[in-house]
């Protein structure tokens, strides 16, 4: 199946990546089949801006959807490259490329289950907290204090970038009680824990 990812922004698609990746990093079951073309071996270990090198047209899809393909350099891990004689039958030949694509093309150029707007920054808090528990095994406070002094510490680069996003994330001083503040952690980690699982699936984010 050959997946395009129509109208994806880039840092959506990111996004997308660090769950996929963190999906086979622990051992989840990932639809293979749906992820064919997004080449899991290389997702495993590459990070999301070398793997996008060779991943282009799921951010620019091409104009065309068939082009005659005449020089080798074309060619792509995207692509299926076909050879026809020209002095083949016309009709003949069409009924044989479309037995070839047969169950080898999305029917669909848009293949995304992806709710609008994303909360990108939520959505990757998400992760960090998901990470921080299942990997660093911290508690629901430590994770917040956490991710709380992390952005803190940003606030220099912050101030000195225009396209940087301002971020921050509350610390327990904010609530009146822990319990509060460690419910938001834990619901972070939950909705993580329900994208990992839709992603593994071909969702992205689905619903959580």
């Amino acid at each position: 199946m050959i997946l395009l990812v129509w109208n994806m922004k880039r840092q959506e698609l990111r996004l997308w990546y660090q769950y996929l990746q963190t999906a086979l990093k622990h051992k989840k079951k990932v639809n293979k089949e749906f992820y064919k073309d997004w080449h899991l071996t290389k997702v495993r270990t590459q990070k999301f801006d070398t793997w996008l090198e060779s991943h282009k047209d799921f951010l620019n899809p091409p104009k065309t959807i068939v082009k005659e393909m005449k020089d080798k350099q074309e060619w792509s891990d995207n692509s299926i490259h076909l050879r026809v004689n020209k002095a083949n039958n016309y009709e003949e030949s069409i009924k044989e490329v479309r037995n070839i694509l047969s169950g080898r093309l999305n029917r669909t150029r848009f293949a995304l289950t992806i709710q609008r707007p994303i909360q990108q920054q939520k959505v990757d808090d998400y992760l960090k907290c998901w990470k921080g528990y299942n990997e660093k095994n911290k508690t629901y406070v430590a994770i917040g204090e956490s991710l709380h002094n992390f952005y803190k510490t940003k606030q220099k680069t912050y101030a000195k970038s225009t396209k940087l996003k301002r971020r921050k994330f509350p610390s327990l001083k904010d609530y009146d009680d822990e319990l509060t503040y460690l419910q938001i952690i834990k619901r972070y980690v939950q909705k993580a824990d329900k994208i990992l699982n839709n992603v593994c699936s071909g969702e992205f984010t689905g619903q959580i």
